[in-house]
């Protein structure tokens, strides 16, 4: 493929959201999400909390589960519903901890600066 229109572009960001999902179904530690994080952080060009948001929301599924289960018929589904279930169940709990684990290191990194003229 050697034009770059949209349809190429969308093409490429299918396979990828697909080996992504694909990918959170053979993880089973902190440790292998946080590398499988750092892989897809590059290549889709976003941060890791993100990208662990992307799962955990359903519009990947093409469904609003906010009131039921209703298939969003104007999206393109990426995955099964029954795979983002599969996710969301093997999942939440290394999600859950991973998060914590950033959140835990973000706060030893804070500091409140103060000048010299201020001491």
């Amino acid at each position: 493929m050697e034009w770059r229109g949209e349809n190429y572009i969308n093409q490429q960001k299918e396979g990828i959201l697909y080996q992504y999902f694909s990918a959170l179904l053979e993880i089973s530690t902190i440790e292998e999400l946080a590398e499988l994080l750092n892989k897809f952080q590059k290549t889709l060009k976003c941060p890791d909390e993100k990208l662990i948001e992307l799962v955990r929301g359903s519009f990947y599924a093409a469904y609003d589960l906010s009131k039921g289960a209703n298939k969003l018929h104007h999206v393109k589904s990426y995955i099964t519903l029954s795979v983002f279930n599969q996710i969301q169940a093997n999942m939440s709990e290394i999600f859950d901890s991973y998060l914590e684990r950033i959140g835990r290191l973000e706060s030893q990194n804070t500091y409140t600066p103060i000048c010299g003229y201020c001491r």
